[in-house]
């Protein structure tokens, strides 16, 4: 028999897949900001170039060291349970960096924890999109989660340099943060709405 169709609009319409989505975009959105952010806040507080570099080294610890233990934890305990908070976890480092510019340590702290949320959530919504699809089309249906992820990278990237400019460097901190709200904001929606059916 012919195989069966696939699209996207089939993808999106999984509510699983689509949250799992959601909050792949908003992990790679958020640490787009971060990233460019980063290097405005370190040099504008007048850190050299060789600290700014060291910075970004645990930011890149923070995206890769910990990708097998997060994988496990989302087989173990559930991929939303390693999924949500891997997302709430970049809000808080996107904060760090805005709140802390002025502190070395801290501002690099929060970069670390903006790394670690978005592999927290990038294995986690890529293993529940895989769990959502039959075996043949998770490679097209993880391209999809992938290429919504880059598509969010490109934006929140460019807006960031003029965002900044035309306001401030603590403006494009919340707009990370904000970024990262929504899937919360959906799951807390969600709660809410599975709350009043229950009563009702």
């Amino acid at each position: 028999s012919a195989p069966q169709q696939f699209s996207g609009w089939d993808l999106w319409s999984n509510k699983a897949a689509r949250i799992a989505i959601i909050s792949n975009c908003a992990g790679q959105g958020n640490m787009a900001i971060v990233m460019v952010l980063t290097s405005l806040v370190l040099s504008h507080s007048g850190h050299s170039l060789t600290a700014i570099t060291i910075s970004h080294m645990f930011h890149s610890i923070g995206m890769f060291a910990f990708t097998i233990p997060l994988g496990w934890s989302a087989d173990r305990f559930g991929r939303e349970r390693v999924m949500y908070p891997g997302v709430a976890v970049t809000l808080v480092g996107a904060l760090f960096v805005t709140l802390m510019g002025d502190y070395y340590w801290g501002v690099t702290l929060g970069t670390f924890l903006v790394g670690i949320g978005w592999s927290a959530a990038n294995v986690s919504a890529t293993a529940l999109i895989a769990d959502c699809v039959d075996t043949e089309h998770r490679g097209r249906a993880i391209g999809v989660s992938e290429s919504g992820a880059g598509a969010m990278t490109l934006v929140a990237a460019a807006v960031t340099g003029p965002l900044v400019e035309c306001t401030s460097l603590p403006a494009a901190g919340y707009a990370a943060a904000l970024v990262a709200v929504v899937p919360l904001f959906l799951l807390g929606w969600t709660k809410v709405v599975q709350l009043r059916t229950a009563t009702s």
